[in-house]
């Protein structure tokens, strides 16, 4: 027994001596029942993958087949058919259709998106529940959707564009003319400096706009970090969209669009996403086809659209400057005459519009936060630290966060009185005070911010200089292609030479060879249908699925070193090229070009217009309602904390909803109220105070005033901070009264329902739910 025991003692001694391998012991029927699995799971998920790639080609034959229609999952109806107009554009106005148990609410503003036409189709916009239409239906709002169609009408520009949009919002406002207040538009990228070019040029259009990864700045960015905007000047200029657009016979295929975004990150465009689809078959396929709808729809410009958006936009950058004219000539697009509140979304991770393209156009028109209280302007931004370019507008997570929150601060933001803001976006908890006064699961305040601040996300702006000679090379070329090469090319294309190139596009073949129009595909839905019957998944700890995923790892890292060297080579050739003093005074430019800025009034008719609005609101120093009195005295208590966040205003909608009789004050005179009375307390603050008295003549009236101004001072934080208490007891000292003892107290409850309680008292009420 003893003998027993220490030869089994001696076997497991040398078996625990014996030197592992990565699969056991070798050879062993462990490791082939390893490799025999994961050998016949990759098959599987080979013959499924090509089976998807069957089904995307298939996908994009049908949805060719239709007219392309918006990749929407809400129904629509077709409200304004931009084709009809006098000067006809294929853009349409679509109503969307609230789904069974989310009604809207008459009452609430309408929200009307704005999709890009940046090669892509519309729909990406309110391709999931949880989108940007989705959010705004869920919170009862009429919802609009500014839709386009494959090919534009023939001789549409621009022009023709932004008239049709024009009148799309002339019919919302028309069908809405009791709600709470104008249209709130959102642009998506390409969709956003329409947006503004329009609100520019119709500005009494508009409630707040959102620029959603909109680009305004373009030559604004981070050296060694955004190297697109280097593109336009190493292909010299725009000649090469005329080029590309003669070959199709006067229309640009924006699939050259597209592939421009899809050559910034080759690692996923050559790897990561064929490979993200092939190891996760068994859940990916439906979410990679609805996707590759939206991103297969190509879609053409007139080539004097693509024109006019390169040679204005991308090389140009006249639409910051205030340079960008009708076709005309009679009409200059003036961001100054902008009045709305403008709400800026970018992001970090968005490598196609950096936060220095989507905000550099502030300091281009503004040197200061004061010149923008002057201007009456409200700006807002809110900056995304991981979210990618398509993920801004298409996200489900920043749909339930960002968007959402925005939306639900809409009328907050139509409120704030003049001057710019960052929007930050924290996880409510239970410990916060007031937690009943914040609407959802967040809270959203609003800081304020100064030019400098917009300047310190980038690295300064010197480098941008080196663009203005990009930008007379492009003109120096595109003469040259008109007067040489254009008459040509454009002598020997026509449709059928047009609709070749078009056919044979290599996006375009693959889709169609990889579908069911090509017999060879045939046979693969079958073996795909038994591949997906005895299909048995690997298991995830089998060590060839390892090397498989370190394998795939090594493979995306090569290739994004090979785009980090590109794009470092782009740089410095683009360097190389126009910072040369040769290449500038050849150019007509002596020591390159200076910062290009909107052009400016002059400083007597600024000081006029400042000196001539003083006096206009001089006379509302000593004269105004109640509510101009509660409002200053509010701001009043408030400018040394720089910051504003949604409970102090979710308390004075409570109280406006309760107030009863004629005096109830409206959204649009609360926000007179508020601008009126910073634009005061800044003009002159002593005089401000001191004209309280006049408008409390009551001592009654005076102590329900500070009692309301307290209880939504203290909204925020639960009590007073030191230096909201020392400005509290001068309006005391200024008005001869002392509020009532518990000052600084919690504002009494509330009852304001939460969103999902809202949406099904609404649902429940039907029309008279009150909101």
């Amino acid at each position: 027994m003893a003998m027993e025991t220490m030869s089994s003692d001696t076997t497991a001694g040398a078996a625990a001596a014996a030197p592992k391998s990565p699969f056991g012991q070798w050879p062993t029927y462990e490791f082939g029942a390893q490799a025999l699995s994961y050998w016949v799971d990759s098959w599987q998920r080979s013959l499924l993958y090509w089976d998807v790639m069957r089904r995307r080609g298939n996908i994009f034959v049908e949805h060719e087949k239709a007219g392309k229609p918006p990749v929407l999952v809400f129904d629509y109806e077709m409200v304004v058919d931009g084709r009809t107009l006098q000067d006809p554009a294929n853009y349409a106005l679509a109503r969307i259709k609230p789904p069974a148990g989310h009604p809207t609410d008459a009452n609430k503003r309408p929200i009307v998106v704005i999709d890009p036409r940046a090669g892509h189709g519309p729909g990406i916009g309110g391709s999931k529940i949880d989108s940007e239409i989705g959010i705004a239906l869920r919170a009862g709002h009429p919802c609009y959707f500014v839709m386009f169609f494959p090919k534009p009408c023939p001789g549409q520009t621009i022009d023709s564009v932004a008239r049709a949009e024009g009148v799309f919002l002339e019919k919302v406002n028309e069908l809405h003319r009791g709600a709470g207040g104008k249209p709130f538009v959102i642009g998506n990228c390409q969709g956003g400096w329409a947006l503004m070019i329009l609100a520019a040029v119709a500005p009494d259009l508009f409630g707040p706009i959102l620029l959603a990864g909109s680009p305004m700045s373009y030559w604004a960015g981070v050296e060694g970090v955004n190297p697109m905007r280097y593109t336009g000047g190493l292909l010299g200029g725009s000649w090469l969209c005329s080029f590309l657009s003669d070959l199709g016979n006067g229309a640009f295929d924006g699939n050259y669009l597209v592939q421009n975004f899809e050559n910034m990150n080759p690692s996923n465009t050559l790897w990561t996403k064929q490979y993200n689809l092939y190891s996760k078959i068994d859940t990916e396929p439906a979410r990679f086809l609805d996707f590759e709808k939206w991103w297969g729809g190509y879609f053409s410009l007139n080539k004097k659209e693509i024109e006019w958006i390169v040679q204005n936009l991308f090389v140009g950058n006249k639409l910051s400057a205030n340079e960008v004219r009708s076709a005309d000539g009679k009409t200059t697009v003036n961001l100054y005459n902008i009045g709305s509140p403008i709400v800026v979304f970018a992001s970090w991770a968005d490598n196609i519009t950096p936060p220095q393209q989507a905000l550099n156009w502030i300091p281009d028109l503004y040197e200061s936060v004061d010149e923008i209280r002057d201007h009456d302007r409200t700006i807002v931004y809110c900056l995304h630290e991981k979210i990618g370019h398509l993920g801004i507008f298409v996200s489900a997570k920043v749909a339930d966060r960002e968007h959402s929150e925005i939306m639900s601060a809409i009328d907050m933001i139509d409120a704030l009185p003049p001057g710019l803001y960052e929007a930050q976006i924290e996880d409510a908890h239970p410990d916060m005070p007031h937690l009943e006064l914040i609407d959802g699961r967040y809270l959203i305040k609003f800081e304020m911010r100064t030019i400098e601040d917009i300047l310190a996300l980038g690295d300064g702006r010197e480098h941008e200089r080196t663009f203005e000679v990009a930008k007379r090379v492009s003109e120096a070329n595109q003469n040259l292609y008109d007067t040489f090469v254009s008459p040509v090319i454009r002598a020997t294309s026509n449709e059928m030479t047009a609709q070749w190139s078009h056919m044979l596009n290599p996006d375009r073949l693959q889709r169609y060879v990889l579908s069911d129009r090509n017999p060879a595909m045939w046979p693969l839905k079958i073996f795909a249908e038994m591949a997906r019957e005895q299909r048995k998944p690997v298991s995830p700890d089998n060590p060839f699925l390892e090397i498989e995923k370190q394998l795939s790892k090594s493979i995306g890292e090569l290739l994004d070193t090979y785009r980090d060297a590109r794009d470092a080579w782009c740089e410095r050739l683009f360097k190389t090229i126009y910072e040369s003093p040769w290449l500038a005074a050849m150019m007509g430019l002596a020591d390159h070009a200076k910062q290009k800025k909107a052009p400016r009034r002059e400083d007597w008719l600024r000081n006029e217009y400042k000196r001539l609005k003083a006096l206009e609101h001089e006379s509302y120093m000593e004269q105004g309602t109640q509510l101009d009195a509660v409002v200053r005295m509010l701001l009043y208590q408030a400018l040394e904390s720089k910051s504003i966040d949604e409970r102090p205003f979710r308390f004075i909608e409570n109280y406006i909803r309760e107030s009863r009789g004629e005096s109830r004050p409206t959204l649009a005179q609360l926000k007179q109220a508020f601008r009126r009375q910073m634009f005061l307390l800044f003009l002159d603050e002593e005089r401000s105070l001191n004209g309280l008295p006049k408008l409390l003549p009551e001592m009654d009236q005076r102590r329900r005033a500070l009692e309301l101004v307290c209880q939504i001072a203290t909204a925020r934080a639960g009590k007073l901070n030191d230096s909201q208490k020392t400005r509290f007891q001068r309006i005391e000292e200024i008005l001869g009264v002392k509020a009532q003892e518990g000052r600084g107290s919690s504002p009494k409850e509330t009852t304001r329902p939460t969103r999902p309680q809202k949406a099904r008292q609404e649902t429940e009420a039907g029309s008279e739910a009150k909101v």
